[in-house]
């Protein structure tokens, strides 16, 4: 599958930005969303792995079909408390939102907002 040369800019756009802000080396969080589903990580900057990892795709979530705002929702809370006991030492600086080129509106900004309600700092 091609990208689109706008997304490919913007996604290029975004990405820049992020590591120009980034020089205190703050945790990411990388959100993308299918046709289907949507998934979320928690990235630590420093050695490249992998924190949290949720998706509707898994078992707990199958009671939230699709990539709608609901299951964005849900998926938001059940990430940030996984956050929460896992990285602690994240909390206190904040996290990047990595949303990989997609405009922010709709799921991605129904995530994001929740993840702000539930106390991370974005």
């Amino acid at each position: 599958m091609e990208l689109s040369e706008n997304k490919i800019k913007r996604k290029a756009r975004i990405r820049k930005i992020l590591l120009s802000k980034n020089k205190s080396k703050r945790n990411r969080i990388i959100f993308h969303i299918s046709n289907r589903h949507v998934y979320a990580q928690l990235l630590e900057v420093s050695t490249g792995n992998t924190l949290v990892t949720v998706s509707s795709a898994s078992k707990g979530m199958k009671d939230f079909p699709g990539a709608n705002k609901s299951t964005s929702e849900k998926l938001a809370e059940v990430f940030a408390d996984q956050v929460m006991q896992k990285d602690a030492a994240g909390m206190a600086n904040g996290y990047i939102f990595d949303r990989g080129g997609k405009p922010f509106h709709g799921v991605v900004k129904v995530f994001a907002d929740k993840l702000r309600e539930k106390g991370l700092k974005l």
